[in-house]
């Protein structure tokens, strides 16, 4: 009894807020200055067939998400414990013939005697392992808000290092002109960098981002000026830690440009990798895993609506393939396997709780028309409709819990049968927790 006290008292509330928010919207019209304009795309109200056939979507969606979510994690579970017994610690100081071709740890500090420069703007850097130029663009973004059942977008002007094309925007008049995109971002690898007696491979710098920012000097914009001059900037000017591209002097416009550059220092580094000579490449896996993880890489056909679906997120939540390995900092053995399992299970955890989420979502989805019904009653309306809203949630985590534990139970019954048949028995037991609850609650 007090339990339904709560669910009343809450819709209450509910109820109010939104009759609130609806005397407000239906008042106030909001006005933005120019450089952040405002803009109602109309009413969004609920269509209760589309909301009931999305809510069997994501609902059923949800499974092959929290199932190749588990067999993600524990293919790379067995991959990365079995790697892990088979490294070989080895010192960076010297190379042992022994271990080529085989998985080996080791650390120590970076170093190159080779400078790194970007030609067209004249950068160099010195004990550098990778250098990279930033390109952004000042554009017109836009944002969608949803209100009282209506959408409305909001346009600002911001630096972006990505294109947003302006064709797809809701309103008019906030052009972002890609021509203007002149000068292309790049980065520039140091293909001489040392470990001890090792060289890094390409790919493993690549991987490097412990970045610090480059002050841009006068030689820098002369030869941006010199490169540029005539394709649209009235103004090519040193600001600082960044080469401007200015079509009018004092002020920002959409469509102006700007260029910095970042490094990445030789420092401490740890590196897991397979030894090829005096250098690394990747240790790819040949396990009993080896050809279904293959299959749902290459399968790149997602024709069909339930097929495809399934595909998509096979491969989406495909498992680590090879080992190439670089941390930014000196770490054991331990420690540098430890690392990948634990963002491999934080990686997990986020998925299993958005796949429950999407779960009892599409439960809610699926009683929509009777809470789209409801509040069609006068007066009432609202009030009710927060009531049946809040149990539909309800029912909908009641369903979502033991279904989303069985879905991952089987993936473990098929991957680590052992603990697979006690998670099978606990969904289980949960689901007739609640089916108990409920029938014997009614009586």
């Amino acid at each position: 009894m007090q339990n339904i006290y709560v669910i009343l008292l809450w819709a209450l509330v509910m109820s109010m807020i939104e009759a609130k928010s609806s005397f407000r919207g239906s008042h106030i019209m909001e006005h933005k200055s120019q450089m952040n304009h405002d803009y109602s795309s109309g009413s969004k109200k609920g269509n209760p067939l589309f909301d009931f056939l999305f809510g069997f979507f994501l609902f059923f969606a949800a499974m092959p998400i929290l199932w190749y979510n588990e067999r993600r994690h524990l293919i790379n579970q067995f991959r990365i414990e079995t790697a892990k017994k088979d490294c070989q610690e080895v010192q960076c100081s010297e190379i042992d013939p022994r271990n080529n071709g085989k998985l080996i740890h080791t650390s120590g500090k970076s170093d190159t005697n080779q400078l790194i420069t970007d030609q067209e703007f004249g950068v160099s850097e010195a004990k550098v392992m990778k250098l990279s130029r930033v390109v952004e663009m000042f554009q017109w973004i836009e944002h969608s808000h949803t209100r009282d059942n209506r959408t409305y977008y909001t346009y600002s002007t911001d630096w972006s290092s990505t294109f947003h094309d302006s064709r797809h925007y809701s309103e008019y008049g906030h052009t972002n002109d890609e021509s203007k995109w002149i000068v292309k971002a790049q980065d520039f690898i140091n293909n001489q960098v040392s470990l001890g007696a090792f060289n890094l491979s390409e790919s493993l710098i690549k991987q490097t981002n412990n970045t610090t920012s480059i002050n841009i000097n006068a030689e820098n914009s002369r030869l941006a000026n010199q490169r540029y001059q005539g394709r649209g900037f009235q103004n090519i000017i040193d600001q600082g830690k960044f080469i401007a591209f200015k079509q009018q002097f004092n002020t920002d416009t959409p469509g102006d440009l700007r260029v910095s550059f970042l490094k990445v220092d030789c420092e401490d580094v740890t590196v897991v990798s397979q030894q090829t000579g005096n250098t690394f490449q990747p240790y790819v896996f040949h396990d009993k895993f080896e050809k279904t993880v293959n299959e749902s890489l290459e399968d790149t056909d997602v024709s069909g609506c339930c097929c495809g679906l399934c595909k998509a997120i096979k491969k989406w939540e495909a498992p680590i393939t090879d080992i190439d390995w670089i941390f930014e900092r000196l770490y054991n053995k331990h420690q540098s396997f430890n690392e990948k399992l634990g963002q491999s299970q934080l990686q997990t955890t986020l998925v299993r709780f958005a796949g429950w989420i999407l779960m009892a979502l599409g439960v809610v989805l699926i009683f929509s028309p009777i809470t789209y019904l409801v509040s069609w009653i006068p007066f009432l309306g609202n009030f009710l409709a927060s009531i049946t809203t809040i149990i539909f949630w309800i029912v909908g985590f009641a369903v979502a819990t033991p279904v989303a534990i069985l879905t991952i139970s089987v993936a473990w019954l098929y991957y680590r049968p052992k603990i697979g048949i006690m998670l099978v028995a606990l969904g289980l037991l949960i689901g007739f927790g609640i089916w108990y609850y409920i029938a014997h609650s009614s009586q």
